[in-house]
Formats: C-alpha cells, structure tokens, sequence
C-alpha cells in the first residue's frame, strides 16, 4: 500500500473507523460548517496575539483574522457578534497563557508530521510549550475524546523528540468564557501508559486497514460521517 497522509483529528483517527479514517486519507471532505471556520478564526486570533508578545486582545488583529477567515459575514449584518465572541474567547485564552508565562514563549499552532508502518500522519498541536500540551475547543461540549485527541499529539510530539513524559495535556473550552466570564480548564497527567495505549490504538487501526482495507466500524457517528451516502 502507497503511503496515505491522515490527519490526526477527532474526526479522522478518533473515528476509530478503519473506513472513515482510510477514506478520508485518499480523499478528504471540506467540512465548511460555520463551527468549524469559527473555530479556525479563533485559533488563529489566539496565535497571532501570542506570536506578538500581547496579553491583550487587539481590535484589528482580531479583525484581520476575521477578513481572512470569514469575510462575508459583515454583509450578513452579524460582524459585532462575530468580532465579539472572537474577542472575548482570544482574550479569555490570553490570559491563561500569560497565567502560564507562556505569552511569546511557546510554539503556537505547531504542524506535526510522524510516519507509522505505511502511513505519514499529520496535525497541528495547537499550543507546545515545555512538557505541556494544550488544545483550545471553541465549541460548548466536553467530549472524552479531546483528552485523547492531546494523547495522541503528545505521543507524536515524543516521537518526534520535542517533548518527554511524563507530561502535561490540558483541554480548555474557552467558549465558556462567554457564559461564565472564565473557560473551562482540564488538566491530566499524560505519561508511559498512555503512550503505550495510543501505540497500541494507532498501530491497531492501520494493521486493520493494510489486512482488511476499509472496513467499516458501525456507531452512532455514523449519521454525521460525510461518506454515508457511499458506505452501505
């Protein structure tokens, strides 16, 4: 089998579907949910504050980020909610990183590339800083699975020599910042034993996939894969 690009996302490797995850590698959908481009506007915010030194939002770098991720909704008449929220939620992660000291001393938004047997997988941590890991979610729900998505970075970052363990992952929902005024911090320990899940949970997957191909794994994500219409 020719080497297949998979991104590491929840949606991919998290799926645990061998189909979903081999599809996906061969012929990737663009998701152009309003979700998801909102969530991109927000990291991208947050990684150009803190590339700058600042602790503080900043109106037109928050504009910027905004023009060049979501350009048409100033015509929608919602810009003053979009550039709030976009504000409210940069400035909320700002003043953990800086809580953190890690304000222009980290590596934001950082690409990761590992090749396993025959497959490179790619992803971008969205904060590395010392043994830490942190991952900002824009979205309203707690999902186990973003500890393991961190799992999984943390043992790319291992593999690639950036980080030792045992180390830190941290998931925070800054979005709770607009209900409650702070966001929402999980903090866990990541150390050998989880890296030897996630060894044991990737190489698993593509075992299955270079023996069986792209079989499906039936569950309730299933309603909202973009290849059901092709998978029976």
């Amino acid at each position: 089998m020719d080497k297949l690009s998979i991104n590491v996302s929840v949606s991919s490797l998290l799926s645990g579907c061998p189909r979903y995850i081999l599809w996906h590698a061969v012929n990737p959908t663009e998701d152009k949910s309003f979700d998801l481009s909102f969530g991109t506007l927000v990291h991208l915010s947050i990684s150009e504050h803190a590339k700058a030194g600042l602790k503080k939002a900043d109106k037109e770098i928050v504009e910027k980020a905004i023009k060049e991720v979501l350009p048409n909704w100033e015509k929608a008449g919602a810009y003053i909610q979009l550039y709030t929220m976009t504000q409210k939620m940069t400035q909320s992660a700002l003043e953990y990183l800086d809580s953190q000291g890690y304000i222009g001393t980290a590596t934001y938004e950082m690409p990761i590339t590992v090749e396993i047997s025959n497959f490179v997988i790619r992803g971008i941590a969205d904060v590395v800083a010392e043994n830490h890991v942190i991952d900002w979610k824009t979205g309203y729900y707690v999902n186990k699975k973003h500890k393991t998505q961190i799992a999984i970075y943390s043992y790319l970052l291992k593999e690639l020599g950036i980080i030792d363990f045992p180390c830190q992952g941290t998931v925070i929902y800054i979005a709770d910042a607009i209900k409650q005024g702070f966001p929402t911090v999980s903090d866990f320990r990541i150390d050998e034993e989880t890296l030897d899940a996630v060894d044991r949970y990737l190489k698993t997957i593509f075992q299955t996939i270079e023996e069986e191909g792209a079989v499906p794994k039936q569950g309730d994500a299933c309603k909202f894969c973009p290849y059901k219409k092709l998978c029976f």
